[in-house]
């Protein structure tokens, strides 16, 4: 929920990833487009941000290692 917090009050993407905590990043193959935020252990927040949008939508939660 903090890191919900977190992204509900950024005005940008670009703030997002000056917050070193969120450890943002783009991902790369099949999730190109896409960017990760680190949650706890191998749990991750995949984000994008739709065309046009200065705010990331969440796409889901997941395992990193799907395990």
């Amino acid at each position: 929920m903090e890191r919900i917090e977190l992204i509900y009050r950024a005005k940008t993407v670009n703030e997002l990833f000056l917050i070193s905590s969120l450890r943002l990043h783009p991902l790369r193959g099949g999730r190109r487009g896409q960017l990760s935020i680190t949650l706890r252990g191998r749990w991750r927040l995949i984000v994008s941000v739709p065309e046009g949008a200065e705010r990331v939508r969440v796409d889901e939660v997941s395992n990193h290692y799907d395990d």
